[in-house]
């Protein structure tokens, strides 16, 4: 609330960050091509900078950032991840490494094809399970 010229005024700013959008089927399209357009051209993928040129390129204007996209293709589109259904030694070595206090990506690392947001989603979803009680999930 504000007074100008002897009126009050009343402000609301509502904030809606790229990360709380959810992301469409075409927005991925374009951010797969994108990557893959630069890959062919001999960029890394793993650098942020690639991102940076991306988000200015083709989501102008749309929320999206350099890190939206990074996080996007990083969590969720890059071919390299596995996307199917967790093995067992995948849990055991995932409840091993957590119980021992190693970060997500240190235990991703282990896992080719995994992404730290992908272990730590894994972790949360079995929790405290024994191994015989996650093969159900």
């Amino acid at each position: 609330r504000g007074i100008v010229s002897g009126v009050v005024t009343t402000t609301t700013t509502t904030t809606t960050t790229s990360s709380m959008i959810q992301w469409t089927k075409a927005e991925d399209e374009i951010l797969k091509e994108a990557v893959h357009e630069r890959i062919a051209a001999g960029e890394d993928p793993s650098k942020a900078g690639l991102f940076e040129g991306i988000a200015k390129r083709y989501f102008a204007g749309t929320g999206r950032t350099a890190l939206s996209c990074r996080m996007r293709w990083k969590w969720a589109l890059d071919v390299g991840l596995v996307h199917g259904k967790w093995q067992t030694h995948e849990d055991n070595l995932i409840a091993k490494m957590a119980h021992e206090g190693f970060r997500w990506h240190h235990i991703a690392a282990k896992l080719p094809g995994r992404s730290g947001m992908m272990v730590r989603y894994r972790c949360f979803q079995f929790g405290d399970l024994s191994p015989e009680e996650r093969d159900d999930r």
